[in-house]
């Protein structure tokens, strides 16, 4: 997942790009575009916006042409950057947590 900006929409978003040895698997692809797809017609406070799919016209770090990619909603503040901080989460906010997972 690579941060990048779009000067279009004027904001900074999260592009999903296949692994490079995966984007030659059939399957692998076909899986890849079932869960774009899926990700786009969700619609909720607790699931990232994708905002559009496609596949790379030209290499990048070492993904061939072709390799498939999302961009989704950038969201600078995530669970995995408050849990690698490595300090305990109050309670309220870990039952919070908890319950905007389940």
């Amino acid at each position: 997942v690579y941060l990048a900006h779009d000067p279009e929409l004027e904001l900074d978003v999260a592009i999903k790009l296949l692994k490079a040895e995966l984007a030659a698997e059939p399957d692998t692809v076909e899986r890849f575009r079932r869960e774009a797809s899926t990700a786009a017609r969700l619609r909720h406070p607790h699931v990232v916006t994708v905002l559009t799919v496609g596949r790379l016209e030209g290499p990048f770090d070492g993904a061939p042409p072709g390799t498939p990619f999302l961009v989704m909603d950038y969201l600078p503040a995530s669970l995995a950057g408050r849990l690698a901080e490595g300090t305990p989460m109050a309670e309220p906010d870990l039952l919070r947590v908890g319950e905007e997972i389940a």
